[in-house]
């Protein structure tokens, strides 16, 4: 009861401030974005209430592998049974969902851990993700053999995809596996621009569950920026990079797809205000405790709540 008006729900959160007392609606769904669930990590996510991992990267998974054992890369049975071990973990840890998001280290990256790769000269836009995806079957391997002995809802993502004829690639690779399509939710990230002229046309004819945007990546190649280089720099909210993620946002909510994204622009709460506007339905975060605390607010914000002015008394 508040000021004798009953409150509908017998599971109702409520948020009371200086600007009264407000019934919190389910607002955009808030998910873990980790490469590392170590036991701080997992208090802090469970303390906001968050049991869907979103983004699980292999990528700096394998890297603690190939630190240590940097010919692991070339064994792929080595490779599916460490994955497996990991997957494990975060099974005993009782995630509602995982979205295992498929590795797509750059040549310069596994020559660092020691990796006898060839070097590329530009290795961003070199061979990485799909491009090779010979390196996802052991990973596919791992995901098959934990869905055999986990309940846990898992998604599959694919990394750099560049076009359509390489998401087409990915789904087979998935089927070949021995994955059930019919189990798992699928999609990509979108990292490279080419894709935002694609996008509607892939959204209409292929199976797409979710699309990520992976503005780091992204925004470096729209930009003709190194990465790398401490002296270049990228403006996340110019008119022409906002244009951009808009483009993609409403493409994907013209089809129905669930979006989310990644990278520095989801700390950005007045451009993820806008985009979550324009079709964004999911958020997620880290477990550091500004950041838990920012997007939480930010997906409050996003529901539609009903406030009623408090009386406050003396003495409160």
């Amino acid at each position: 009861m508040h000021d004798e008006t009953p409150v509908d729900g017998t599971d109702v959160r409520c948020v009371v401030d200086a600007s009264g007392f407000t019934i919190l609606r389910p607002g955009v769904p808030i998910s873990a974005i980790c490469s590392v669930m170590n036991d701080r990590n997992l208090r802090e996510y469970r303390r906001f209430g968050i049991t869907d991992l979103g983004y699980y990267r292999f990528k700096f998974c394998l890297f603690q592998l190939f630190c240590l054992e940097p010919e692991a890369y070339f064994d792929a049975d080595r490779i599916e049974e460490f994955l497996l071990v990991q997957l494990r973990e975060l099974g005993s840890q009782h995630w509602t969902s995982i979205r295992c998001v498929l590795s797509d280290p750059t040549s310069a990256e596994l020559a660092e851990m020691g990796v006898d790769v060839p070097r590329e000269a530009n290795p961003d836009l070199g061979v990485r993700g799909p491009r090779l995806m010979e390196r996802w079957v052991p990973e596919l391997g791992a995901i098959r053999r934990f869905m055999e002995e986990s309940p846990i809802r898992i998604q599959i993502c694919a990394p750099f995809v560049s076009n359509a004829d390489e998401y087409k690639a990915f789904l087979a690779a998935i089927e070949a596996s021995g994955i059930d399509l019919d189990r798992i939710r699928v999609g990509f990230t979108l990292e490279v621009p080419a894709m935002a002229d694609t996008l509607p046309d892939l959204l209409a004819e292929l199976r797409v569950d979710f699309v990520g945007i992976g503005t780091s990546d992204l925004f470096a190649l729209y930009n003709g920026v190194d990465r790398s280089n401490p002296g270049l720099t990228v403006v996340p909210s110019s008119l022409a990079n906002t244009t951009l993620l808009r483009r993609i946002v409403s493409a994907a909510a013209a089809h129905d797809v669930q979006m989310f994204v990644c990278g520095d622009v989801r700390r950005n709460e007045e451009l993820m205000t806008a985009l979550i506007r324009e079709g964004v339905g999911e958020l997620i975060t880290s477990a550091r405790i500004d950041e838990l605390v920012d997007v939480t607010r930010l997906s409050h914000a996003s529901a539609v709540g009903s406030s009623v002015a408090i009386t406050r008394t003396s003495g409160e």
